[in-house]
């Protein structure tokens, strides 16, 4: 198991799919998308769970996610495709 602390300049907001508040005016404007989970990176919204991760990953150096190792990383990028492309919809 991964001990990753969340740095001190994230805060965590809950939505609620089942009010809808993905596609309230207060969400949209953050995330026009209407997507969750989305991450607002100095102004900018992510909101692809594989580029989260990505992203994530590479800030904070966690290579236990996201291995340097080309090979290793491929078969997270296809788990990661595969979850997003597949699974999810």
């Amino acid at each position: 198991m991964l001990d990753i602390a969340i740095p001190d300049q994230y805060t965590l907001h809950a939505i609620d799919l089942f009010k809808g508040e993905q596609k309230s005016p207060e969400y949209l404007a953050k995330n026009p998308m209407g997507q969750v989970p989305a991450l607002i990176v100095n102004g900018h919204s992510m909101n692809e769970s594989a580029s989260i991760l990505r992203y994530i990953a590479s800030k904070y150096k966690l290579s236990e996610l996201y291995p340097e190792d080309f090979s290793a990383r491929h078969k997270v990028d296809m788990m990661l495709d595969f979850n997003g492309n597949t699974l999810r919809p």
